[in-house]
């Protein structure tokens, strides 16, 4: 372990993340700073166990630093425990704004945390989930034993838990918030991503969403009855157009 905290802040070489990997414990909670925030990560988890070693979606977050700049907003929905709220805090600094969104109740104790430990006066957080309607929707938990944190709202496997969590649309959110521009978004919510668009379409159309990244993966979209196709025409149809993309199925999408 001090090995592996003596390389974790290294630059890249070839092979750091796997050395990395393999030093590591496979389970505990550790402590990271991650963009300037000192985060407790639990490494028996995938993604805090990417973000602890410093490879969690590369292109993306280079992605995130070439658009975000001081004083601009960023909202996050399906936060997790707040990777991208860490990386579009530290790039809109104390002047921009970052909005964050978690159903899931672990996900999000571990989000406000680090928040309100770290003094971050730019970011707040929300437990809720966002969709297509106000209400309350059943958010379904994985085991422990499938070491990763990804609730979602379509059905839980063998094993998962339930709750039943508040839900809005962002366009409300964003009228509550007095938002009149989001120059970034980033959405990923294992499958329910045209409804969270469905529920911004007012500010979608409107032209208050400039950039949004989002996960358009064929399984997850099709368990949530559509797909790849429909969620991306959808975008179209409103005047977004994707930049980049991943092997991953992360799509980078601009307005115009």
């Amino acid at each position: 372990m001090v090995l592996a905290r003596l390389c974790r802040p290294l630059p890249y070489f070839r092979g750091r993340h796997r050395i990395l990997d393999l030093l590591l414990p496979n389970d505990g909670v550790r402590t990271a700073s991650i963009y300037g925030a000192r985060m407790p990560l639990d490494l028996a988890d995938f993604v805090q166990r990417k973000m602890f070693i410093g490879s969690f979606e590369d292109e993306e977050t280079k992605w995130v630093k070439r658009l975000l700049r001081r004083g601009m907003t960023a909202v996050d929905v399906g936060a997790n425990v707040g990777y991208y709220s860490a990386l579009a805090a530290d790039c809109v600094g104390p002047t921009g704004k970052v909005i964050a969104f978690e159903p899931n109740p672990s996900a999000f104790e571990r989000l406000r945390e680090w928040i309100e430990t770290n003094a971050i006066t730019q970011a707040k957080c929300f437990q809720m989930a966002i969709g297509n309607a106000p209400g309350k929707l059943t958010l379904y938990i994985p085991p422990a034993s499938e070491h990763h944190d990804n609730a979602n709202l379509i059905s839980g496997g063998l094993g998962a838990s339930s709750v039943v969590v508040p839900a809005q649309t962002l366009d409300a959110m964003l009228e509550t918030l007095a938002l009149d521009r989001i120059d970034f978004l980033k959405v990923d919510v294992e499958g329910y991503e045209l409804r969270v668009m469905q529920g911004a379409k007012r500010s979608i159309e409107a032209g208050k969403i400039r950039a949004i990244l989002a996960e358009f993966h064929p399984v997850t979209l099709s368990r949530g009855g559509t797909s790849t196709e429909e969620l991306l025409r959808w975008l179209e149809e409103r005047g977004f157009q994707v930049r980049e993309s991943t092997p991953t199925n992360r799509l980078l999408i601009y307005r115009g």
